[in-house]
């Protein structure tokens, strides 16, 4: 007996599928680290196409041409080539290129690739996750920064004994495992542990590694673990029985911590950043990018963006414009609605499934994520996130089986 998706017969060598899997699991984490791609000597575009390349070679003969899908293609061709016309240049028709190779390679995958795929990443976010931790403590106990290398954005990244930071004070760090930042890694595990849930794999590692992924200290991880909680099935028993004791834990820790100076420490670099200052959260870092995206949109127009030079010239974009990154508005800012379409799709269709089912309220966690890393055409992250879409379409889809 025989599965087909879609009409196509899910076929290949597994020591062939485990390849091409491991390729797309080191596309994403190598591109993405750093630390990888200082020791290679090699920019993180360049790690990510090659092995993207190396994948898209075992996906050739399974990919499915619909035409919805070689419409959409055509699409994405046709208005990143108008993009390059109305700024007249020529590289910018290679924008899309990322999310490109990410979508030919997710149109081969079925749900065999998928589950090999989130349990590579599961291994390798665990033992990152653990050294993000030993790491920590290190730094709390008093240990030093053991190497330091500059990351992409001309940010200083020191290692502690097993975790990457650019971001500490004091006796407390940020950790941010092999890659850039805290927040990457924080959304790299949340995004796995979406793919996990919608493949149905263990809830417990979900949560462990969602539980350990609170080390980031991120804002955006916390509200991603809410919304994860409220889609889960939880007993009221069990949870009855746990809040008097994570109460119990809570205040201990708290009248401990307000006696040295790691509270002091904590409260400036995380649990401040959940209050309220003027009428306006104090951990939000985005309310001003996205006015400064608003700005550019309201100058030069919704069609086109305003900010192409951004994605080519970096000295350029930060001569002319002041911050907009990281929030919703900014892909329409830098290439227009046009090239960004995809993207806000792609937000919509999140929002959609999300809401259907309780079961499926972590995707609204993911989605806000997306809107603070509206990443969908950027090297690495853009398989992740194809990923997570993919696997709802596949695992929503309705099998046929022929005897």
């Amino acid at each position: 007996m025989s599965v087909v998706y879609s009409g196509t017969t899910a076929r290949m060598a597994p020591s062939y599928r485990s390849l091409k899997n491991n390729l797309i699991f080191m596309a994403v984490i190598f591109s993405l680290s750093p630390l990888f791609c200082s020791f290679l000597g090699l920019n993180g575009n360049i790690v990510y196409l090659s092995l993207m390349g190396g994948a898209l070679l075992f996906c050739l003969r399974r990919i499915r041409y619909k035409f919805i899908y070689i419409l959409f293609f055509i699409y994405v061709f046709i208005s990143s080539l108008l993009f390059s016309l109305r700024w007249q240049e020529f590289g910018l028709i290679f924008y899309p290129v990322y999310f490109a190779v990410a979508f030919f390679i997710s149109i081969s995958l079925d749900k065999s690739d998928l589950i090999q795929i989130a349990k590579v990443f599961t291994l390798a976010l665990n033992v990152i996750l653990v050294g993000a931790i030993v790491g920590f403590v290190y730094r709390f106990l008093g240990g030093e920064a053991l190497l330091e290398i500059k990351n992409p954005d001309g940010r200083v990244a020191s290692l502690f004994l097993s975790t990457m930071t650019n971001w500490y004070v004091g006796s407390i760090i940020r950790p941010s495992g092999i890659f850039d930042e805290p927040g990457a890694l924080s959304f790299i595990t949340c995004a796995v542990c979406s793919l996990r849930t919608i493949c149905k794999l263990d809830k417990r590692t979900t949560w462990l590694m969602l539980a350990m992924g609170l080390i980031t200290l991120s804002v955006a991880h916390v509200i991603y673990c809410v919304l994860f909680f409220l889609s889960s099935q939880i007993r009221l028993r069990g949870l009855l029985y746990a809040l008097p004791v994570g109460l119990c834990i809570l205040i201990s820790a708290i009248s401990f911590g307000e006696k040295n100076e790691f509270y002091d420490e904590l409260d400036s670099v995380f649990l401040s950043r959940f209050e309220v200052v003027d009428g306006k959260i104090s951990g939000d870092n985005r309310s001003d990018l996205l006015t400064n995206a608003y700005n550019i949109l309201n100058d030069h127009g919704l069609l086109w963006g305003g900010a192409a030079s951004c994605v080519y010239n970096g000295d350029k974009c930060n001569d002319m414009f002041l911050p907009f990154g990281e929030n919703i508005l900014s892909p329409a800012a830098l290439t227009g609605i046009i090239v960004s379409a995809p993207y806000y799709m792609l937000l919509m269709y999140l929002l959609r499934v999300s809401v259907r089912r309780r079961e499926s309220l972590h995707l609204l966690g993911f989605m806000l994520l997306l809107t603070q890393r509206p990443y969908l055409f950027s090297f690495g992250y853009s398989m992740l996130i194809v990923l997570v879409i993919s696997s709802i379409m596949i695992f929503s889809r309705r099998e046929v089986h022929d005897d």
